[in-house]
């Protein structure tokens, strides 16, 4: 009887002490959130996957001391923050609209590029992972531009109904700069760089 307190007496004692153990453990952030927009978190890993080219360039910049690269770095974050904040805004807009993109006019664009760019697709594929992009992060970024395109046209038309020719380029940019002023308007966006 009194082996089987002792036993259980030590076990009591073991686990309480391998639970102070875990307790005291350091806990390891795997992700955090960098921005709320309305419902929706954008964390440090995406925002990292966006810019991990960029990021490279400034970490293997040599002119720069390290004070210069950690501002660089901080500038890059916000910027890009900021543009996955906006584009996520004028997708959701888009999609409110009833406009979005198919394969099909992505694949379109992005073999446009290619042939811009004087390679085929497939080389040109191989030539942005090389750069750090996948082709996914490729083909949503040319969705998303097709999108803004298509609601700065709409936009136009409907604020210049007028007007015969699409707007041009500056146009464009304006015309997108005054939505995304109102959608951000319109949106809880919270901010946690």
């Amino acid at each position: 009887m009194i082996r089987l307190f002792i036993l259980l007496f030590a076990l009591l004692v073991m686990s309480s002490t391998s639970a102070s153990a875990e307790a005291t453990k350091e806990r390891i952030v795997v992700d955090r959130i960098v921005a709320v927009v309305d419902e929706r978190a954008i964390t440090r890993s995406s925002l990292d996957q966006e810019t991990l080219p960029l990021r490279t360039l400034i970490l293997t910049n040599h002119a720069l001391d390290d004070a210069a690269r950690d501002a660089a770095m901080r500038d890059l974050d916000r910027a890009a923050l900021r543009q996955m904040i906006d584009t996520y805004l004028l997708v959701r807009e888009a999609t409110r609209r009833g406009s979005a993109t198919s394969d099909e006019e992505i694949d379109r664009a992005l073999e446009q590029v290619a042939r811009e760019q004087g390679r085929g697709a497939s080389e040109f594929t191989k030539m942005i992972t090389q750069q750090g992009y996948d082709e996914a992060q490729v083909r949503r970024r040319i969705g998303e531009q097709i999108v803004s395109g298509r609601l700065a046209s709409n936009e136009a038309r409907r604020l210049y109904p007028v007007v015969s020719k699409p707007p041009g380029p500056e146009q464009q940019a304006l015309i997108l700069n005054t939505l995304v002023s109102r959608l951000r308007d319109d949106a809880y966006i919270e901010e946690r760089l």
